[in-house]
């Protein structure tokens, strides 16, 4: 190249680079000028543009934690696939949320506010209906016992009235300690659950009872929040919540409807909960536990309760047939809520099992009433009857 060449390309750069009398207007020139209106007017397009930008800045910002509300990712995963969270489902401006909210205040509600009597009160529970099925089917099995065996007189059907003579003598005898302790299984969960529909009430149940998909139906069908146990080999537990960690520890996984919680109370023991109640993993600081197990504790003692009052004075009796023990257990649970009801309707302190007496006096008083005037039977056996059921019998005069 030429000293020319490169003279001539010097000068095309210098032409192309920017001048400054291009870059900033001559305020000496005559042809531009600045009024004041021009002015405010662009100090105006420059403010509405600043304001513009904030707005848009403040839509990014609410969209990027609506994301990362809703867009988490998942901590945790069960076998099935299952997906949890390790931290806790924050909710704005809620302190209780709407489901722990109780819509029924406890006591008797219903007819039974008014019922005073033990007879009356056991009615409410034990219903007309329920008896009228027990001795159709019980009939029904004996007259098909009785064609069998061709023996007429010795089957014969029962009625309302024996059938409650047998439920008094049941309760006399739980009230005077003869009875057979046997468990009570039931798996019809939500069958147990449907007069707590839409409380808001808290169940706790034991492992035998509990699933995931147990407890999204009830919170989504029957409302009640649910505290209760899992057992370790459920596909919905996480496998990080399965290894061995030290004692005394805790670790939670969240999910938009409950709460898994593993708990190490001792070497080689996890003890896991399910609840649908919490969503937090706050720790009691007087037991250094977390409150669900806190709260299970406390509502398992009422489970135990009721357990211990039905093994006190139990009308079981020793049988074989697992239809017998849970309709026994059905008898004791009756018995314990009418003795709640006859003591908050009558305001009285009666024990327990001075009203078992009376509820089996009165279930058997028509029975005994109408045996004693059975005129095939002994004398001194209708007078005797006649007079437990407050009816003597007049003595007849002698004829000369």
């Amino acid at each position: 190249m030429t000293s020319w060449e490169e003279e001539q390309e010097r000068l095309q750069r210098l032409m192309d680079e920017p001048t400054d009398f291009e870059c900033e207007p001559d305020v000496e020139d005559d042809n531009v000028s600045f009024t004041e209106d021009s002015v405010e007017t662009i100090e105006e397009n420059t403010d509405s543009e600043r304001e513009f930008s904030n707005n848009e800045l403040d839509e990014i910002a609410q969209e990027a934690e609506i994301q990362q509300r809703t867009h988490r990712v998942a901590i945790f995963e069960g076998k099935e696939g299952t997906k949890c969270y390790k931290h806790s489902i924050k909710q704005d401006h809620v302190k209780t949320r709407s489901i722990n909210i109780v819509s029924h205040l406890p006591g008797p509600k219903g007819e039974t506010r008014h019922a005073r009597k033990c007879l009356e009160i056991w009615q409410y529970i034990f219903t007309d209906v329920m008896l009228e099925k027990i001795i159709n089917y019980t009939n029904v099995f004996i007259r098909g016992k009785s064609y069998d065996t061709k023996q007429y007189s010795t089957y014969r059907t029962t009625d309302i009235i024996e059938v409650k003579a047998l439920f008094g003598l049941l309760y006399i005898s739980a009230a005077q300690k003869s009875s057979r302790q046997k468990d009570l299984f039931c798996t019809d969960v939500c069958r147990v659950c449907e007069p707590l529909r839409g409380s808001h009430r808290n169940v706790t149940m034991d492992n035998f009872f509990t699933s995931v998909q147990a407890l999204n139906k009830l919170r989504n069908e029957y409302q009640p929040t649910v505290i209760d146990t899992l057992r370790k080999n459920k596909p919905q537990i996480p496998t990080e919540l399965c290894v061995r960690r030290p004692e005394k520890t805790s670790m939670f996984a969240f999910q938009a409807t409950c709460t898994i919680m593993s708990y190490i109370p001792k070497t080689n023991r996890n003890v896991f909960l399910l609840s649908s109640m919490y969503f937090n993993d706050n720790i009691d600081a007087e037991t250094g536990k977390p409150e669900i197990i806190t709260d299970y504790n406390k509502i398992k003692g009422r489970v135990d309760t009721l357990d211990k009052m039905c093994e006190a004075d139990n009308c079981a009796r020793g049988t074989s047939r697992w239809p017998m023990v849970i309709f026994y257990e059905l008898l004791n649970i009756a018995g314990v809520n009418s003795y709640i009801i006859y003591k908050i309707n009558n305001n009285t302190k009666l024990v327990r099992r001075k009203f078992l007496e009376k509820l089996g006096h009165e279930l058997l008083e028509e029975h005994i009433t109408r045996r004693s005037e059975n005129q095939h039977l002994p004398r001194q056996i209708r007078i005797n009857q006649g007079n437990f059921g407050q009816k003597r019998l007049r003595k007849k005069p002698k004829s000369n």
